[in-house]
């Protein structure tokens, strides 16, 4: 084989496109969002900016979000008793709930009660076709139970609240007859009862409907030192409505969250309401998790709570989410979960869980009605003797069908384990470790995601030498047969302040991996960052990002990706985590675009020249570019060819696309899985050219004793 001596001036090369930095301002996605949907036995739920609220038969009941100084749950309950004029009331008939969009409505005989949720609070309102008998006031009156401590009522009305922590407002009262004619009102409070009135002479010549019309809404006393509301987020992407799933915790009191749910578009817009996915008015509820069923259009959510963990389906066409099954009891950790890229294949998630330290996984068939059915729990890990924790799956099983599930092992330190499941409820391999760290060193807290058959994994590791602090560390697992293949142990993020609790995903030419950075002060002050790495290596693609708004976090950031729910090479994300603002704890959610149609597939492969990876090449300040070779030829001589033509050669199955003569011919060596790289130095004055660049293996199907890798067209940027 000839080799050119175009001298490796070598400053020739390259770019692939890869996760650029977030270039949209990060969008608060819950705070001012509503929702109203209907729950069990005739109930309807929903949720207006700082309220839960409950519609039964008999009235309603607000739960204000308190955060965590709130002891309990405060909730304020209202319950229409009678009305009239003047002094003549009578008890109103009986009405049930009813919803439409965000307005909930109690028909009754005698007038139309009405809940209309938006970005202000809950609007109350008692629309009256024809008025009562009588003379005087128009009087509508109700029974208040709580235990928030009514105050005074003045111009701006009433407030019911825990003193120094907050609770529930009601606005002025309002007549508006059909004419738009306006009056104020008065409000009247005692004994539980509260009185809502319009004055006589307005009634007397009002032209009907007349409408009387307070507000509902919530108040809160602010506190620097409080961790409040909204955490603990996740997200998925769904292909066929090009929406996005995004779920959280909200804190209502110290002991009391609850689980909801809202679908986005690509910049995170909401395109529906907020979804109420479990109360937990009566118990603690955590650590949601949410995955995408390509095949079925929905998403399946599991979380924790004190009764045990729990599962229901999202659909994606605007039907409601399925009953709520639970599969563990509650002393089971935390559950994770990955989904199914595949829209031909089996409908399925897969769930992990630890309990009693053993790690155990359970499938979940997304069935045609939106219900779920739940397999058997399957022991992940079957070590007697150590301790095993903080389990992780990626995101989906990819194209393939396989998902890494990783672990936590801790005898005398702590390493992080893993082991290849499929979408039968199978293993594709025993188990095998993906650290070696030795004592007093240890491995922490594992994400993954990957596409069915090379993941990167990253943990919480061991600090620089001389800091007591962790890093991020990241490592490459490449699936091969029934073994894995690991890549060097990388550390992502090694400042020698403090990282930790880090999230990863996979976008083919690169992975994005986002981590809690703690400033090594007497007062740390905690952020959010993400940076891409390497696919395949882990080292740096490009700069470290802040995500804007994160501070004091509790827990980590997640990554979705598009490539989840099938769009196996798209490189486009989205990131959501919890930060705060005015001292109320907020989702945040950013795209994290990448670059398309910088790296295209030509072809040309054959027999056992194995598949041309290129990835990591964007950002030339990190000096080389990686071109890999996955599952040629194992233990043998192989060539890299860089062609800046393109000569699309014709030989016997194969096709010979990157030129050899006007380029670079560069050899390697593969190991025993087939698998080759060859590095070449980046620099700045490139930028806009493009290359072409393939693998020669031994082989049989061109020029008589080699093989071929499919070509690759890399444009630099």
């Amino acid at each position: 084989m000839r080799i050119p001596l175009l001298a490796l001036t070598a400053h020739v090369l390259l770019g692939v496109a890869l996760a650029q930095a977030p270039d949209d301002p990060p969008r608060d996605i819950p705070s001012r969002a509503c929702g109203l949907h209907a729950l069990a036995d005739g109930r309807y739920g929903g949720i207006a900016p700082g309220l839960q609220v409950h519609f039964d038969a008999r009235g309603i009941e607000c739960v204000p979000a308190l955060g965590e100084r709130a002891p309990r749950l405060l909730p304020w309950r209202f319950e229409l008793e009678s009305f009239g004029r003047g002094e003549a009331l009578r008890e109103v008939s009986a009405g049930s709930p009813s919803a439409r969009e965000l307005e909930l409505r109690y028909e009754r005989d005698e007038l139309i009660e009405t809940y209309a949720l938006g970005v202000d609070g809950m609007k109350q309102s008692f629309v009256f076709e024809r008025l009562p008998a009588g003379s005087g006031d128009l009087v509508v009156r109700g029974r208040v139970t709580t235990e928030l401590l009514a105050g005074n009522v003045d111009a701006d009305g009433l407030r019911f609240e825990l003193p120094g922590i907050g609770g529930v407002v009601l606005g002025a009262v309002i007549g508006i007859d059909a004419e738009g004619s306006r009056v104020v009102g008065s409000m009247r409070y005692g004994d539980g009862v509260i009185e809502y009135a319009l004055p006589a002479e307005f009634v007397d010549r009002a032209r009907l409907p007349l409408v009387l019309d307070p507000l509902i809404g919530s108040s809160r006393s602010f506190d620097p030192t409080s961790a409040n509301d909204d955490e603990q987020p996740d997200l998925a992407w769904d292909a066929s409505t090009s929406s996005w799933l995004v779920t959280w915790a909200r804190r209502y009191a110290s002991n009391n969250r609850s689980i909801l749910g809202l679908r986005v578009d690509a910049d995170g817009a909401p395109l529906t309401s907020i979804l109420i996915l479990d109360g937990g008015a009566l118990e603690t509820v955590s650590g949601p998790r949410v995955a995408n069923i390509a095949g079925r259009d929905g998403f399946v959510v599991t979380w924790r709570s004190a009764f045990g963990l729990k599962v229901r389906a999202v659909p994606t066409s605007g039907g409601l989410p399925s009953a709520i099954t639970t599969y563990e009891t509650p002393v089971h950790g935390p559950p994770t979960i990955g989904g199914e890229a595949s829209s031909s294949a089996g409908f399925s998630a897969c769930m992990v869980t630890s309990i009693s330290g053993v790690v155990s996984m359970r499938m979940v068939l997304y069935q045609p009605d939106a219900s779920l059915a739940i397999g058997p729990s399957i022991l992940v890990s079957t070590h007697a003797t150590d301790q095993q924790f903080d389990p992780a799956i990626s995101r989906s099983g990819g194209g393939g069908g396989g998902w890494l599930i990783t672990w936590c092992r801790d005898s005398t330190h702590g390493n992080i384990w893993g082991r290849f499941a499929n979408r039968s409820g199978g293993f594709d391999s025993a188990e095998f470790p993906i650290t070696a760290l030795v004592a007093p060193q240890e491995a922490r807290r594992p994400a993954v995601d990957g596409d069915g058959v090379n993941f990167v994994v990253a943990y919480d590791g061991p600090g620089r030498t001389g800091s007591l602090l962790q890093d991020v560390h990241a490592r490459s697992v490449m699936r091969r047969g029934s073994s894995a293949v690991l890549g060097l142990e990388t550390a992502v993020a090694a400042t020698g302040d403090g990282e930790d609790s880090a999230a990863v995903a996979w976008l083919g030419t690169s992975a994005l991996v986002a981590y809690r950075h703690s400033t090594a002060t007497v007062t740390p002050i905690v952020t959010a960052r993400v940076r891409s790495v390497h696919p395949f290596n882990c080292t740096e693609c490009e700069g470290d990002f802040p995500l804007l708004g994160a501070s004091s976090l509790s827990d980590s950031p997640r990554i979705g990706t598009r490539s989840a729910s099938g769009a196996l090479t798209s490189a486009e994300a989205a990131i959501a985590w919890s930060g705060e603002s005015l001292f109320r704890r907020l989702i945040y959610f950013q795209r994290y675009r990448a670059e398309s149609g910088l790296v295209t597939n030509l072809g040309g492969g054959c027999g056992s020249g194995g598949r041309a990876v290129s990835g990591c090449s964007i950002s030339p300040s990190r000096g080389s570019h990686q071109m890999t070779v996955l599952g040629a030829t194992p233990s043998a001589p192989v060539f890299c060819v860089l062609g800046f033509d393109e000569l699309r050669y014709s030989c016997g199955s194969c096709r010979l696309i990157a030129d050899p003569f006007t380029g670079i011919v560069a050899p390697a060596v593969t190991d025993a899985n087939g698998d080759a790289r060859w590095f070449a130095f980046i620099d700045f004055y490139m930028t806009g050219r493009q290359f072409t660049f393939q693998w020669i293996a031994p082989g049989s199907s061109c020029f008589g004793g080699f093989d071929l890798s499919n070509a690759l067209r890399v444009t630099i940027q």
